[in-house]
């Protein structure tokens, strides 16, 4: 839908509204600088965060040793 001014950028002029997506991977408490700088610019009109709750997968770490193997990793030495 038409803008109500014509917006100037990058040597392009445009009367056109547009939007674009950024991903930001920090808590939402530290994403109150953002929406101040954003509630500030002239030409964002309705500035929206959603939270997007990823899955967490539990995933065995590699270089873990199982239990019972730590005797035959580590030599035991008796001392006389």
């Amino acid at each position: 839908r038409m803008l109500p001014r014509k917006l100037s950028a990058h040597q392009q002029r445009g009367s056109r509204e547009g939007f674009f997506i950024t991903d930001i991977y920090r808590p939402s408490t530290q994403q109150q600088p953002d929406i101040h700088l954003f509630s500030r610019h002239k030409d964002i009109y309705r500035p929206h965060f959603a939270k997007h709750y990823l899955k967490q997968e539990n995933k065995r770490c590699e270089m873990t040793i199982p239990t019972g193997l730590e005797d035959k990793v580590y030599r035991h030495t008796s001392r006389k």
